[in-house]
């Protein structure tokens, strides 16, 4: 049965020979098959941009952070920041359960419930995270030394902020197994001068302003994702 490879996610769908869809590749003169040069690049081009700004967001960050904010805040932050171990399991099962089928899903509604039940297991897999820094800090602050005790009352901020973020993140990567990233060529434009408002108007020497300057940048991630998502659902057959 004629087969190629198909847009939503790695769908299969008539038009290519077996070994075609298999390799990428014309079977008589071992190019890539146009169909999926222009799909690959149909992804990547929209992604370009946003991929590259998130490969030097972090480095620009701590720049910024080095000019504005006072030595005590980067190291009290980059404690913190170990903390997002935690969330390591929350990733792992994002990747290897959920987004496969999710990919694979036909019809709005399926997708739609999938992407729901993925939604609710990804905040209840945060959840206990939260919980353990709300009811009890001084035992997360352990894990970081006792020079950091002091951090009690900025833990369950920078977790809730980091959490946004994650959930953010498994939004993106629902849309990526669907390959709806066509958006994404608005991301940077709207997220940088974003950005440029932040760091002017925030005082950066405060250890909260940092954590609220991660936790707006995270928020809009996730505004973002959940445009793109519902955006490109609406469009689905």
């Amino acid at each position: 049965m004629a087969r190629r490879l198909g847009r939503p996610g790695l769908g299969i769908q008539s038009g290519y020979q077996p070994d075609t869809w298999r390799s990428g590749t014309s079977p008589n003169t071992g190019k890539p098959a146009p169909a999926f040069s222009g799909e690959i690049e149909d992804i990547a081009r929209p992604n370009a941009v946003r991929t590259i700004y998130w490969a030097l967001e972090g480095q620009v960050s701590i720049l910024l952070c080095a000019l504005f904010a006072t030595t005590e805040s980067i190291a009290d932050i980059g404690a913190l920041g170990r903390l997002s171990v935690l969330f390591a399991i929350f990733q792992a099962f994002v990747v290897n359960y959920p987004l496969p089928e999710i990919a694979k899903a036909k019809g709005r509604d399926t997708i739609a419930r999938l992407a729901l039940k993925t939604m609710i297991l990804s905040v209840l897999l945060v959840a206990p995270v939260l919980l353990w820094a709300a009811v009890h800090p001084a035992s997360l602050l352990w894990i970081l030394g006792p020079n950091y005790r002091g951090l009690m009352q900025h833990l369950l901020p920078f977790l809730a902020a980091v959490s946004l973020g994650q959930i953010a993140a498994v939004v993106y990567q629902i849309c990526t197994a669907r390959a709806w990233i066509h958006m994404n060529r608005f991301y940077v434009p709207i997220a940088l001068p974003l950005q440029v408002i932040l760091i002017y108007t925030l005082d950066l020497s405060a250890l909260e302003n940092v954590i609220l300057l991660l936790g707006i940048n995270n928020l809009f991630f996730l505004l973002f994702n959940g445009f793109m998502f519902f955006r490109s659902l609406q469009k689905e057959a």
